[in-house]
């Protein structure tokens, strides 16, 4: 027979057969992978992608595309 505990546990007490349930994060983000504008290539091995400002609007170009 199992059990949840609710409470914190006590360091000096031997627990046996007791779950302690893990509070769940919830995470929010915005955060995308960068990929080149022009052509969609994405940051790898070999491929650098460079950030400019171009009329107040960040664009992001490949090492081809420079």
């Amino acid at each position: 027979m199992s059990q949840i505990l609710l409470g914190k546990p006590k360091d000096w007490v031997l627990y046996s057969e007791l779950h302690f349930p893990k509070p769940t994060v919830h995470l929010k983000s915005q955060a995308s992978e960068v990929a080149c504008n022009v052509c969609g290539s994405i940051l790898k091995e070999g491929n650098g992608l460079v950030a400019r400002r171009i009329n107040g609007n960040i664009v992001f170009l490949c090492s081809h595309h420079l």
